[in-house]
């Protein structure tokens, strides 16, 4: 197991926030390209831009014990008519992604364990967009995220909506 502790994601993590979004948004080129190709998209620009300047946002950072930041899991309300953007306005949309090299060692339970601890205190349901094939899937759904429709993502292909409905102890792993 990895040594890692989680914080609170602030404004000066926006830079980690774009390379992170791009393994949530599936960006399968090289991170300097990608970075660069969610930061034109005004749909991933809304999961980024500003961070921490807004009221609500809400993240957490996994860190390894030396400070190397390895993943992010953040909570935003998009601002704008976004045609991919899921939930109701006020419900916040998560992003979450992890460093390749990390995946699969439960760095991710953590993230969106603490996360969602953090989020009970300010908001009521969580939203988000997931592709079917992606393994962050079986994870959203052992946390008791529902499935709230279908849709045409971003680049073509089906994405799963899915909410959950925070409670005193609904969410919990």
């Amino acid at each position: 197991m990895i040594d890692f502790h989680c914080r609170a994601a602030t404004a000066n993590d926006t830079d980690f926030l774009w390379q992170m979004l791009t393994y949530a948004a599936s960006m399968p080129e090289e991170t300097s390209r990608a970075i660069a190709r969610a930061k034109s998209h005004p749909y991933l620009q809304s999961y980024v831009n500003g961070f921490g300047t807004h009221d609500g946002d809400l993240g957490t950072i996994a860190e390894r014990s030396d400070g190397l930041a390895i993943g992010a899991a953040w909570l935003r309300i998009s601002h704008g008519n976004d045609p991919f953007r899921v939930g109701d306005p006020g419900t916040p949309e998560l992003a979450m992604g992890l460093l390749p090299d990390y995946r699969g060692l439960g760095i991710g339970t953590v993230l969106l364990e603490t996360l969602l601890m953090a989020a009970r205190t300010t908001y009521s349901t969580v939203a988000l967009s997931v592709r079917e094939e992606n393994p962050a899937y079986q994870l959203y759904l052992r946390f008791g995220f529902v499935e709230t429709g279908r849709l045409t993502n971003r680049v073509g292909g089906s994405s799963i909506s899915m909410a959950l409905v925070l409670g005193e102890s609904g969410g919990d792993a």
